[in-house]
């Protein structure tokens, strides 16, 4: 099971999951970024609705593609015949690959809400498996509440580092990373929960100022103890 990353940042997220099928997680950036990794794959996982996450799956489905996300995103998006919604914990097959969801929780701070900014709808984690391997997938979360058996591949947030925080950082960005992203700590105690079949470990969507991607990622091998990689906001994963 191969990860390729296009983007992943605030300004925009795109991944590929290859196996004996490929599927794509997230259509933040325009489609031709994408088709320049190849052939553009049929399917797409959709977290959430925001642009940097969905921004483009107009563009996608006009292509033909087929989107897979939670009704509460499906509904946020407009909806159409191109989304296949599905729930949580209840297992589709696409291809080779069976999907299943699970919630994450990607919150909305109190001085944005009071600005109009609603809170997220029903957003989704996943985890993808191809009879061999499983990956978890996770990102825009402050957690994630569960304990899953024979995950062998991450692809999971580790936006922020409360040791890293810049003092340029403004207050409200703080208290929007706090209360949606998901910690270099949070990311830790998540994983040592799932040791014993990690086989591969890659941080996404990490922050710009609030992170160091190669303190995080030898902070996370030493507690894994298997390869780990840093996507890069304009694509490419760098192993540590």
């Amino acid at each position: 099971m191969k990860t390729d990353c296009f983007a992943s940042s605030s300004s925009g997220n795109a991944y590929k999951v290859s196996s004996n099928t490929e599927i794509l997680l997230e259509l933040g950036i325009p489609v031709n970024k994408i088709m320049k990794g190849g052939s553009l794959p049929p399917f797409a996982l959709l977290t959430h609705e925001h642009n940097d996450h969905a921004g483009f799956w107009k563009e996608y489905a006009g292509l033909g593609g087929k989107i897979i996300t939670s009704k509460g995103t499906a509904d946020a998006l407009g909806g159409g015949d191109c989304f296949m919604t599905i729930e949580s914990f209840k297992a589709i097959q696409v291809g080779g690959l069976e999907i299943m969801a699970f919630p994450v929780v990607h919150g909305v701070p109190e001085h944005l809400a009071e600005q109009g900014e609603r809170a997220v709808a029903d957003p989704f984690g996943f985890l993808i498996s191809d009879g061999e391997k499983t990956l978890l997938f996770a990102t825009d979360t402050v957690n994630i509440f569960y304990t899953f058996q024979g995950i062998t591949n991450f692809l999971i947030e580790c936006n922020w580092d409360e040791e890293t925080i810049s003092p340029s950082t403004h207050e409200t960005h703080l208290a929007w990373a706090m209360d949606s992203h998901m910690s270099l700590k949070t990311c830790k105690e998540f994983l040592k929960r799932h040791t014993k079949s990690a086989e591969e470990v890659i941080l996404c969507h990490l922050s710009a100022k609030n992170a160091r991607p190669e303190k995080m990622a030898k902070e996370v091998k030493a507690i894994v103890g298997v390869p780990v990689g840093v996507c890069g906001k304009s694509g490419g994963i760098k192993f540590y």
